[in-house]
């Protein structure tokens, strides 16, 4: 079981930065009808209820503002922008967020940073990166891990860039007020603080993914990284009678069928090994055999050979096998291979010669199933019991 220690009281919630959108053309700035944003630049505070940037020229950093007689916001590289009051809400292309913006201004475009604390920022990432309507306990689990993680990269991913995280699936969706739900605020609310550890350290290598298909994997298994004691393989299931229950069985792609022609697999493997340099843009790739070489404990494919027709050979580990089968499939499901828990089969029909997968599961297959855990919830684990059940070994803690 775990156990939520309370650390003293004067560990500080951190603020996190968010990078909300690459350079663009133009912005607009506001706040609610009826309040005010505060501008601060050379040490004045202008406020306004709206203000825009649009770029005229290219290749330097001129651009216009409006309304048009804000001087003294006009020639700067940086805006720093508040609301007026500290629960007030900025919108940024009538986008709200919570916290303040920082506007920076090159040759480029602008660039929209979101600063704000990291468990307003939880709650712009908890419904973009499971079903905001899940259980109340598998939401709380999710916030657990998604707050673990923020911790443990928030100096690794762009640092060099001045800012802790983009907004995309590179370190996790954030959508900012906009995307919030009640439930999943509730969620952040109600774990508040509170991470994931290993030996009294911040686990530093949590991960999660939407369905593991029965079983999770061995972390060295996907990433071909150095083996981590709380990310090791565990089943997804209980066993009844002979029978099993999969807590991620109501997953629609618990299993699936993917099915593509060997001409699109030819034009799959070939794009792939052009985008690594490791195929002459001049030649045709043209598949000879796939030979799947190795399996983790879970089932998932964990080395791959690729034969060309011309005798030449790559070997795939890990994560890479998804990448370089990624594929257009005429399948509604989706357009892509799963996960790594497949078997092949190629067939002949209508004349032509295909390749078929079959599979389970969504994802890497390491550390928390996000179905499997809403699987659990519905039948009465709660948050800790779900986050100690796929990171062995780990107790939670309370920071803040």
């Amino acid at each position: 079981m775990c156990l939520v220690r309370v650390l003293a009281q004067n560990n500080i919630e951190p603020q996190v930065s968010v990078k909300i959108t690459d350079t663009i053309s133009a912005v607009t700035i506001s706040a609610k009808e009826g309040q005010q944003i505060k501008i601060l630049t050379d040490g004045k505070k202008i406020l306004v209820n709206k203000i825009k940037f649009s770029k005229v020229h290219n290749g330097d950093s001129t651009y216009t503002v409006y309304p048009e007689d804000l001087e003294e916001v006009k020639g700067k590289d940086k805006l720093k922008i508040l609301p007026l009051e500290p629960s007030n809400l900025i919108f940024v292309n009538e986008k709200p967020y919570r916290g303040e913006i920082t506007l920076l201004i090159s040759s480029q475009g602008f660039t929209v940073i979101n600063s704000l604390p990291l468990e307003d920022y939880l709650k712009g990432v908890l419904p973009l990166e499971i079903d905001p309507q899940a259980e109340l306990e598998a939401l709380k689990a999710q916030a657990i891990v998604s707050r673990t993680y923020a911790l443990a990269n928030l100096y690794r991913r762009h640092n060099k860039n001045g800012v802790n995280f983009c907004a995309t699936t590179h370190c996790q969706v954030y959508g900012g007020a906009e995307v919030e739900t009640p439930t999943c605020n509730q969620a952040v609310e109600e774990t508040q603080g509170i991470v994931i550890t290993y030996k009294d350290k911040l686990a530093e290598e949590v991960t999660y993914h939407s369905t593991c298909g029965g079983c999770t994997e061995n972390n060295e298994d996907v990433f071909t990284s150095t083996p981590i004691p709380y990310l090791r393989s565990v089943n997804c299931y209980e066993a009844t009678d002979g029978k099993k229950w999969y807590y991620c069985g109501n997953s629609k792609v618990f299993q699936w069928v993917v099915k593509w022609q060997k001409e699109e697999l030819d034009t799959a493997i070939e794009n792939y090994l052009k985008s690594k340099n490791k195929w002459n843009d001049k030649e045709k790739f043209i598949l000879k055999n796939i030979n799947i070489l190795e399996r983790g404990i879970s089932g998932r494919v964990k080395k791959l050979l690729i034969t060309e027709t011309s005798g030449k050979e790559f070997v795939f580990y890990g994560q890479e096998i998804r990448d370089v089968l990624n594929f257009n499939t005429e399948k509604k499901i989706g357009q892509k291979l799963w996960s790594c828990l497949f078997y092949l089969t190629k067939k002949e029909m209508g004349g032509k010669e295909y390749y078929l997968a079959f599979g389970w599961g969504w994802g890497h297959g390491v550390g928390l199933c996000q179905m499997g855990a809403i699987g659990m919830a519905k039948i009465g684990y709660n948050f800790e019991q779900i986050i100690c059940h796929y990171f062995l070994g780990v107790k939670l803690r309370k920071e803040w």
